[in-house]
């Protein structure tokens, strides 16, 4: 057993060599990010707003049929969730059950993906040159409308 004095004595020590171990606080600028950084920030991002509604999330280090991550909760499927910067869709992401996650409003979108490409035809984006020549389309920044249309899928 440590007598006070030598126990005082290991408390300071500790907290000096704790005071030398602070955590960096300086916010980082998304723009200054590379693309795989931005990808794990969303990932992190999405995962703490999924928490708020009862799911977690698992990172996949590689797509699974199309899926970034995987969101669970108890009693429910799981979701396949493909991550994205925006709103986005893809003719590869087709008939897979697959839901598409992105920042929107400063909010986050979840919807599933077949869904939001029938939106985006309600927009007219499928008879884009990008939709029609590539199988893919995505918006940089959405219109009003189209934030507004999305707004039942945001958490």
């Amino acid at each position: 057993m440590l007598d006070r004095s030598r126990r005082l004595r290991l408390n300071d020590a500790d907290e000096n060599k704790a005071a030398s171990k602070i955590m960096n606080r300086t916010h980082i600028k998304y723009a200054d990010l590379n693309s795989r950084q931005k990808e794990n920030y969303n990932a992190a991002k999405l995962g703490a707003v999924l928490a708020n509604f009862g799911y977690f999330t698992m990172w996949l280090n590689d797509d699974y049929n199309g899926a970034d991550l995987i969101a669970l909760r108890e009693g429910e499927e799981p979701m396949m969730i493909q991550l994205k910067s925006r709103p986005a869709i893809g003719k590869r992401y087709e008939n897979k059950g697959l839901f598409m996650a992105f920042p929107v409003a400063r909010n986050w979108c979840v919807i599933e993906h077949d869904l939001l490409q029938g939106v985006f035809a309600e927009f007219g984006h499928l008879k884009t040159k990008s939709w029609v020549e590539r199988g893919r389309y995505a918006i940089g920044k959405p219109s009003r409308e189209l934030v507004a249309r999305l707004e039942p899928y945001c958490l």
